[in-house]
């Protein structure tokens, strides 16, 4: 119908594939090992962290353990593979 063929009008097929693929290249390639998609570990925070006092943004480094929360993923992954449907 009407809606049927106007669903793609300004949507750029080809560009929204491209940019799936980088992404989510980009998503995977920076997991931690054995983990899925969202987890964070310290380590990977430490440098923004180490940033923020560099530049003066703050006085002193933020707490990273206090500032991230795994225990969601943890619930619906077992290491890198997701629980569906959650439980």
């Amino acid at each position: 119908g009407w809606a049927e063929e106007r669903s793609e009008a300004g949507y750029d097929v080809e560009l929204s594939k491209l940019r799936w693929q980088t992404e989510s290249a980009l998503v995977e390639s920076s997991k931690p090992e054995g983990w899925g998609v969202g987890k964070q570990t310290e380590e990977q925070w430490q440098p923004e962290a180490d940033l923020l006092v560099e530049y003066d943004l703050v006085k002193s480094t933020p707490s990273i353990a206090d500032s991230q929360e795994n225990s969601y993923l943890d619930a619906i992954y077992d290491g890198d593979q997701l629980i569906w449907p959650a439980p």
